[in-house]
């Protein structure tokens, strides 16, 4: 990521020798070591996205957020891949006026479009691509809000004569927060359609279905409390197979104690997890099998430390207990339970200043199923993935 922070003072105007000069400088100092605090997807990738983080990457869910980081421009280096690919390009700018923002940002991964394209197992269906998020924030009395839109739409036709292949999707969301106190969120999604058309032979679209997620969080001391309820759903439909309707409806709460002590972060945390998905049809897919339901508990621990003046360093690890199960019913109706698995994940990253400038990276190798004996990788996929850049004028 590659961030461009533009401030204006007067105190260099003005500052002569003495403690003006001082006091800036000192001012200046304090705003180099904060940098960690708003860097990149490799900083939320590091510490598994913990809940209670706020992020520069924030703008593409919590649209308030943009008044927090004045004038800016976000890169996340990658492929330009679609949205819900891993180590895929994106990024996007901030252009703070007075107490508003405006924000935009390019190809955000976002998954929720594409999921239920994906169910179908239809490699000919487009997932989202070149997805545009534009967001205005401004502030209330003692808080902050902001609305933002989500689109994306492409239309492919490799064969003019026998095949066409089209997608989009819309959503808005708004977002609230009163500082150290409370912050919610509404996403609701407005379309959701992929269509694949070969001649008259074979037709297969997946249509989304009212789709909505409401969240929020609250501060207790250092303690944060937060929870989420989301519904979405969609109907794959083919003229060579049943028509299908897929569902998806997810619950979670969950408490982060925070504890923070010179230049240190330490979090840790846990939460409780309810996912039930549905499929109504006969083309059943292995990740569904009719209904299944998932309920976990996982726990969340992390540390992010400035370990001197030009090192951030970063890690956490993620695990469920006592609840790790999934119950499946199956188009027999014939009802299962099985334990969830393994699901243990370790994560860490590193930030290195150099002057204004920031490099963030995560140690990908820390969970990669490759690596057996505990140690880091050397080549790119395995060492310092999720690059970005900070700099700060």
């Amino acid at each position: 990521m590659l961030l461009l922070r533009l401030r204006t003072t007067t105190t260099f105007a003005h500052a002569t020798k003495g403690s003006k000069m001082k006091n800036t400088l000192l001012i200046a100092a304090l705003t180099l070591t904060s940098a960690s605090a708003f860097a990149s997807l490799a900083r939320l990738n590091s510490l598994q996205s913990a809940a209670h983080l706020t992020d520069i990457q924030d703008i593409t869910t919590r649209p308030d957020q943009a008044l927090n980081y004045g004038d800016a421009i976000t890169l996340e280096f990658g492929t330009a891949s679609s949205a819900t690919a891993a180590g895929t390009a994106s990024g996007g700018f901030i252009r703070k006026m007075n107490d508003s923002a405006l924000a935009v940002y390019m190809n955000n991964r976002t998954t929720s479009a594409s999921t239920f394209r994906t169910l179908t197992g239809d490699a000919s269906l487009l997932g989202t691509e070149n997805a545009l998020n534009l967001d205005y924030a401004t502030k209330m009395t003692n808080m902050q809000v902001g609305v933002g839109l989500y689109y994306s739409a492409s239309s492919r036709k490799p064969d003019l004569v026998t095949s066409t292949k089209t997608q989009d999707a819309t959503g808005i969301y708004l977002s609230a927060v009163a500082p150290n106190a409370w912050d919610a969120q509404l996403a609701v999604g407005l379309s959701n359609n992929a269509k694949y058309n070969d001649t008259a032979t074979t037709e297969k679209t997946v249509a989304g279905k009212s789709s909505y997620k409401l969240s929020g969080g609250y501060w207790m001391d250092s303690t944060y409390l937060y929870a989420y309820y989301q519904n979405t759903g969609a109907t794959f439909k083919s003229s060579t197979a049943t028509l299908n309707d897929f569902s998806n409806t997810e619950m979670l709460v969950g408490a982060i104690e925070s504890m923070k002590k010179d230049g240190t972060e330490f979090f840790y945390g846990a939460a409780y997890k309810s996912v039930v998905n549905k499929d109504d049809g006969t083309l059943q897919t292995s990740s569904i099998s009719a209904k299944s339901e998932t309920t976990t508990l996982p726990l969340i621990a992390g540390i992010e430390s400035e370990a001197n003046s030009w090192l951030t360093l970063r890690g956490s690890i993620t695990q469920s207990v006592l609840l790790n199960t999934r119950k499946i019913a199956s188009s027999t109706s014939t009802t299962t339970k099985t334990d969830g698995g393994g699901d243990t994940t370790v994560a860490a990253g590193t930030g290195i200043k150099f002057g204004k400038v920031m490099f963030d990276g995560t140690l990908s190798a820390t969970n990669n199923s490759a690596v057996t004996n505990g140690t880091f990788g050397t080549d790119g996929a395995n060492f310092i993935a999720n690059t970005s850049f900070t700099y700060l004028f």
